[in-house]
């Protein structure tokens, strides 16, 4: 990883003139036989050894010394041109450097310690190559005079971006190398971070990993709020804690609201890497915005260093309990229990508005002469005054409940602005034939775009399969049943499938062997269909009948998604025995009606909404609210002029506009930053382009600390070692950072300077060959040799 060198491994060295060749060689001859008559004159004489020996040392020396000049030796040093050379240096400045070990010292403090190291020695090895460009960097990045400026505050660390602004800052420059030194705890919102990025640099970046010697933290993940659809269900807060290093603790998870502990739960930690999964269910009692603060701590501990991280240990949730109003359209083929039944279940819940069109006469196909008393008023209406004025013969009469003075007066809507004000529509026991093509086509476009459910229920002869055939056909959630599957309707009992009891559709108790038998004690329905298998997508949630060896049993409530809408099959029409047929203390037939309702009421969306972006509401940031508004038949609703009141907790309100993006007809935009921490309300009012009144539609959002940082706390060196990696640098750990100057002079400078010294014509060593000859000279002369 970054070791390829391509410039000099040495910085000095010997380089030899051009005299090693036949010249070169003959010298050396010449040498060694004088090398050789040196040390044999005068040894065949008597003289004493000493004399000897210091004669043939003085000329050997200077034979040595006449050889190693005649072969011409130039001292070369290989020097990095700082003039050319740049590195820039980046800082971790955020938040996670601050996190301490079981000493207590945090990684700031090692880092800073060892870049202090032996008088700033690293400091010093880089600026005799380079010239040095620092930079500190977290969320945003700064230019960096002196490094007691670190704070080590910022609520995020981006190492893609902070390396990216270095090399534009040095745009125009010799960039040899980013350096970074970082925990390497990267905080995106976005999840991973895209590792490509880096190799765009251009530039090696060698990294210096603060590491963590241990590790021992609570981690507070994943944390939502649901609700069942059963009665009086309570909310369930579900969490997961990771544990890490902590084997052997016990750890305890609280729910509060406002100061108030509502639900607690301990757990021992099994191992020092271990993942708890948490249920903790909250009773609901208010009907507003209701916030729960969510935590996890270790039991009795002592140590404020035993866990290494406090602020990932709570997170706060936002759940809507306010009172709603939806509304619902029964429309029958004819008066039944059935009806009767669903409107007394759904007179308990006080969001549902049930609305009822049922059919009480039927149109005649023909005009019947009865002489002087003949009209073209419906037969059901003689002897009425006012009968010329009422349903003509060949008209539908219906029975309206729950209807405004003129609302669908006319019966089945056949304009979108009347079906459209219904979130779910439901049809009993009416025939195919009995609808016009457009109003199969309005109810298709009444699922699909508008967003409303649509549930069928079974009834006499074979509506499913003869809507099979209408435009409405993509709506069924089960397949034609075909000729294979028996047609004739039967009596039979009624199971709930898994998805059903997990998600509280069709669960009468929270316990799974007291929903068996509550459901075992549910007689059999007499009147079930048998509808095709379901659609690939669509969900079973209650079957019908015993599986044979070869198929499965068949699907009773089933649905799907279409378009923005849902759509169910109910596969009776009768449901009412479930009721007539208990013990007058048994509602488990309203208590099935009214969790059904509400799931099929779940998601079907408003005509002002709040977008889900899925960005989180944090202090001190910029948070762009998007709205999405339909005007009645929902259609996009552009041109409006509106406007967003925000209340912020402590009750200061403020208005923002809203602006239309352009883009997105429909969609409008406001901006807000939160500066404290708590539930913000916000209102959206104002009026179209005709100047008509908009809708006033009040939502909330929770502001809560910036988290970022310390959603991976833990030093992570594989990310640093995957960027120097990708880039073609190097990466050390902080007690190795001694050793980076070097490693990156070897690799990086590219530019090099070589002063060469020829040292066969260096005055003092010919100075030292005369002083060798001359003593040789002075001695062998005072002991009175030739």
């Amino acid at each position: 990883m970054g070791d390829a060198v391509t410039v000099p491994t040495k910085t000095i060295w010997l380089e030899w003139g051009g005299v090693l060749g036949p010249s070169g060689a003959a010298l050396l001859v010449v040498a060694v036989a004088l090398l050789g008559w040196a040390l044999l004159w005068h040894f065949s004489g008597t003289d004493k050894f000493r004399l000897r020996f210091t004669l043939v040392g003085l000329r050997w020396a200077a034979l040595l010394l006449l050889t190693f000049l005649l072969l011409r030796p130039v001292l070369v040093r290989a020097i990095a041109d700082k003039s050319d050379s740049v590195i820039a240096i980046l800082y971790d400045d955020s938040a996670s450097m601050t996190v301490s070990d079981a000493s207590g010292t945090s990684r700031a403090d090692r880092m800073l310690a060892a870049l202090e190291e032996n008088g700033r020695a690293f400091d010093r090895a880089l600026d005799e190559q380079f010239h040095r460009m620092e930079f500190a960097f977290g969320q945003d990045v700064r230019s960096l005079t002196a490094r007691d400026t670190l704070k080590f505050d910022e609520p995020a660390t981006d190492v893609a971006a902070a390396t990216r602004a270095a090399v534009d800052a040095c745009r125009g420059l010799s960039l040899s190398a980013l350096v970074v030194l970082s925990d390497g705890a990267p905080s995106s919102e976005a999840g991973a971070v895209d590792l490509s990025a880096f190799e765009e640099l251009g530039v090696p970046v060698y990294a210096v990993g603060v590491e963590d010697r241990t590790w021992r933290d609570l981690a507070l993940n994943d944390v939502s709020i649901s609700r069942s659809f059963m009665d009086d269900a309570p909310a369930v807060i579900g969490a997961q804690v990771d544990a890490q290093g902590l084997g052997g603790e016990t750890l305890v998870v609280e729910v509060t609201r406002e100061g108030l502990v509502v639900a607690t739960e301990e757990r021992s930690i099994a191992s020092d890497a271990a993942a708890h999964q948490f249920r903790l269910e909250i009773p609901l009692h208010e009907r507003d915005w209701l916030r729960y603060d969510v935590s996890v701590r270790l039991k009795d501990a002592e140590d404020v260093n035993t866990e290494f991280v406090r602020q990932n240990n709570s997170r706060s949730l936002l759940y809507d309990n306010r009172e709603k109003v939806f509304r619902v359209l029964y429309f029958g083929g004819r008066p039944n229990w059935q009806h009767k039944f669903i409107l007394r279940a759904l007179e308990g819940d006080p969001d549902v508005q049930l609305s009822s069109l049922v059919r009480i006469s039927g149109a005649e196909k023909k005009f019947v002469f009865r002489g002087r008393d003949s009209s073209l008023g419906n037969p059901l209406f003689d002897g009425f005054e006012e009968a010329q004025t009422l349903p003509r013969y060949d008209e539908a009469v219906f029975l309206r409940l729950g209807l405004g003075p003129e609302e669908l007066a006319a019966g089945y809507p056949s304009h979108a602005e009347d079906l459209y004000s219904f979130d779910l529509i439901i049809w009993g026991d009416i025939e195919a034939d009995f609808f016009a093509t457009p109003q199969l086509t309005l109810t298709r476009d009444a699922v699909s775009e508008r967003g409303a459910s649509l549930l069928l229920l079974g009834g006499s002869g074979d509506p499913f399969d003869a809507l099979a055939d209408t435009v409405i056909a993509p709506l069924i959630p089960t397949m034609p049943r075909g000729s294979a599957i028996e047609a004739a309707d039967r009596p039979d009992r009624i199971a709930p499938t898994p998805e059903a009891f997990l998600t509280g559709v069709w669960a009468l108790n929270g316990d799974q062997k007291l929903n068996d038998q509550a459901w075992d004690g549910l007689p059999e329905l007499p009147d079930v269909q048998t509808p095709g298998p379901a659609r690939i997508g669509a969900t079973v949630m209650a079957t019908s009948g015993e599986p044979s060896a070869d198929d499965e049993a068949s699907p009773f409530l089933v649905w799907q998604s279409y378009g923005r809408g849902t759509a169910a099959l109910l596969a009776t029409g009768e449901t009412w025995p479930w009721h007539m047929k208990t013990e007058g203390t048994n509602g488990s037939h309203d208590r099935l009606w009214r969790q059904l309702v509400r799931a099929l009421l779940r998601n079907v969306p408003d005509r002002v909404a709040l977008k889900r972006s899925g960005a989180s509401t944090v202090v001190g940031r910029d948070r762009t609210l998007g709205w999405s508004v339909r005007d009645e038949v929902f259609a996009p609703l552009g041109g409006a002029t509106l406007r967003v009141t925000v209340t912020e907790p402590d009750g200061t309100a403020t208005v923002v506009p809203a602006l239309e993006v352009l883009a997105e007809p429909g969609s409008y935009n406001a901006d807000m930053t939160p500066p404290t921490e708590g539930i913000y309300r916000l209102r959206l009012e104002g009026e179209n382009g005709a100047g008509e009144t908009v809708p006033e539609t009040e939502m909330a959002v929770l502001a809560e600390p910036d988290r970022r940082e310390w959603r991976t706390p833990r030093s992570n060196e594989g990310f640093l070692k995957e960027i120097t990696m990708r880039t073609g640098g190097y990466y050390v750990s902080l007690n190795e950072l001694q050793e980076l100057p070097e490693r990156i002079a070897a690799q990086e400078a590219t530019v090099w300077r070589y002063d060469r010294a020829p040292l066969w014509h260096a005055p003092p060593f010919y100075v030292a060959l005369l002083l060798l000859m001359a003593t040789e000279w002075a001695v062998r002369r005072k002991a009175g040799k030739p």
